[in-house]
């Protein structure tokens, strides 16, 4: 069986029986109002109310794409495991939202710890050695160039 409500009446029809005739009668006119709907969903999510503990990944690392502004992405990400040693090909802005990640730099051949606690951020400029490794699990707010490791 297949559903449609009419849209000015509201009314159901099940698509499988005679009444499918009259649900679809107008139909351009209720394809027309589907998409000035889909138009003002669209308007009206410009803005975002994100709460970053709402967002739990799937996996380590996962992440919630929020924006990308010219070549750098803003994304939030949860992870509750190390990432992977890395350097990036330009700036990375790494603010924790919620959690407390330890983020290994090395300098000079030397490497340190920094502890980073909710509203810490951290920034690597391109070419600095770094790895975070959360304090269980974490959200973090990362902007890079995008496509970057």
């Amino acid at each position: 069986m297949t559903i449609c409500t009419r849209w000015k009446t509201r009314r159901t029809y099940d698509l499988d029986s005679v009444d499918a005739a009259v649900a679809l009668a107008d139909l351009p006119t209720y394809r027309a109002h589907c998409q000035e709907r889909r138009e003002q969903l669209v308007e009206s999510f410009r803005m975002q109310h994100i709460r970053a503990t709402d967002f739990t990944g799937e996996r380590a690392w996962d992440a919630l794409d929020i924006e990308r502004i010219d070549d750098a992405t803003v994304r939030l990400h949860w992870t509750d495991q190390p990432y992977k040693w890395h350097v990036n090909d330009g700036p990375e802005v790494f603010a924790v939202l919620d959690g407390a990640v330890d983020m290994h730099v090395r300098e000079d051949g030397v490497e340190r710890v920094i502890r980073l606690a909710p509203g810490d951020i951290f920034h690597a400029r391109a070419g600095d050695a770094h790895v975070a490794h959360p304090v269980g699990p974490a959200r973090v707010l990362v902007i890079e160039r995008a496509g970057s490791v």
